[in-house]
């Protein structure tokens, strides 16, 4: 999510996003430079959206009195992180049992992957990163404050939640700690923890933590892994081989999800393959590596919808006689405003005017060709936060239907798709989504299956 462009594609953030610590860490390090801090002892943070890597971040100090800071750091006029420094009575944190089932020294990299049953009671230490030298360099008006070994215990916590617990599938959710007097903390003593709950409903992690300069409690999200589509095996048993037979399906964002999923259900009928990937290629030659064995036709093209068209599929080496638009931007937003005039500007790009041009493409080069475009029931539906993506969709619907009448070379095909699971649908609490394979398949089969025509 953090370090990895292609892996954080298909996580709950949908592209990289900052460490949150590393925005608590500044925003405190940015107050510090403007007020002491002498005798704020108590820090709360609350982690509400994602922070989009070089996401431009406002901090704003939303009331400070006599024993109590607040202060935002928000997005696109959006609340992401929320910061609560209290004067208060230091909270006793008594870590019980701590084993030390799991160590983590200085120098380990290593990003363990646990499931909720292995979460409960775990417990160990982890060694901060670096020595309080190289916290006091970073953040050195903070560190004045309440002690350079306090913040180094502040940055091991998003190691504790991205590391260990819940480690490789965490949302970092909240904290609440207290400081500790700055004479008191030992350099590199680390820091212990211990889970003292797991909710299985909604797959969060309380944790106490202690070290010599902090102590309190961390409460994360162990989030669902990457979605993982059936197998071409698991396909092929509810196709017919000759199903397809005769078809070179172009697949635009083939290489996961619902074009993954085409892309085996027409190989396992028999029909050939062409993937396209815009920055996922491991992913689609991860799809090609199962179908060729197998005997299917796949091949792989790069292809951004936001490029030029006729450049990029000059490279097509096979006419398609069928293609599949599911090309998409992230469709679930953070904002709490009805309409973003960005987000209603990409997905107008994708859902529009890029498959405009692909169809346009074709029809020029007069190819007969049938286009599958995948609308959404949130057209009618009209759920909260997916105005934007609502409207791109139900203009793409109208382009769809006049491109039908008025292309000559290129037949369109439009389905209002539920919602299926996915990485785009993922959440924490389990939502209720139909089985891909039930919803598309008859979809592909009346698709490949209406006249053509002939331009």
């Amino acid at each position: 999510m953090h370090m990895d462009a292609i892996a954080a594609r298909r996580t709950q953030a949908g592209a990289q996003a900052i460490h949150g610590v590393h925005g608590v860490l500044w925003a405190l390090e940015t107050l510090s430079a403007i007020q002491p801090l002498g005798g704020f002892n108590s820090l709360t943070v609350k982690f509400e959206r994602f922070i989009g890597l070089n996401s431009p971040v406002q901090l704003r100090l939303v009331a400070s009195t006599a024993t109590s800071l607040r202060m935002e750091l928000a997005v696109d006029g959006s609340v992401a992180t929320i910061i609560l420094l209290k004067k208060a009575p230091v909270s006793q944190y008594v870590l019980l049992d701590v084993d030390n089932t799991q160590i983590v020294e200085s120098g380990d990299i290593a990003v363990r992957e646990h499931s909720l049953e292995q979460l409960i009671g775990l417990s160990g230490s982890i060694v901060e990163a670096a020595g309080p030298e190289a916290y006091e360099a970073a953040y050195p008006h903070l560190s004045g404050n309440i002690g350079a070994v306090a913040v180094g215990g502040l940055a091991t916590l998003s190691r504790l939640v991205g590391q260990v617990s819940p480690g490789l599938h965490s949302i970092f959710q909240q904290l609440t700690i207290s400081f500790k007097d700055i004479g008191a903390q030992t350099p590199q003593a680390g820091v212990r923890f211990k889970n003292t709950t797991v909710d299985e409903r909604f797959r969060l992690v309380s944790c106490t933590v202690d070290s010599s300069a902090i102590a309190g409690m961390v409460k994360s999200s162990c989030r669902h892994p990457p979605t993982v589509q059936p197998s071409l095996n698991a396909v092929a048993a509810l196709v017919r081989p000759d199903e397809f037979t005769g078809a070179v399906a172009l697949i635009i964002g083939g290489s996961r999800g619902l074009g993954e999923l085409t892309a085996k259900i027409v190989a396992a009928g028999g029909g050939k393959v062409i993937l396209t990937y815009a920055v996922g290629k491991a992913d689609a030659e991860r799809v090609q590596s199962e179908l060729v064995p197998a005997g299917a036709s796949c091949d792989v093209l790069h292809y951004d919808v936001r490029g030029d068209v006729d450049a990029q599929l000059g490279a097509l080496t096979l006419v398609p006689t069928h293609v599949y638009y599911f090309a998409t931007p992230k469709i679930f937003r953070t904002g709490s405003a009805i309409h973003s005039v960005d987000a209603h500007a990409e997905f107008f790009n994708y859902y529009v005017n890029s498959f405009y041009n692909i169809c346009d493409h074709f029809n020029k080069v007069k190819s007969p060709l049938s286009v599958f475009y995948p609308s959404s029931v949130a057209v009618a539906e009209r759920p909260a936060g997916m105005t934007d993506y609502a409207m791109a969709k139900v203009a793409g619907e109208i382009l769809a239907q006049d491109i039908d009448s008025g292309m000559p070379a290129v037949r369109t095909f439009i389905r209002r798709l539920p919602r299926l699971d996915t990485d785009q649908t993922a959440s924490l609490v389990t939502v209720q989504t139909e089985a891909a394979i039930d919803v598309l398949l008859p979809m592909i089969r009346e698709f490949h299956h209406a006249e053509v025509k002939h331009g």
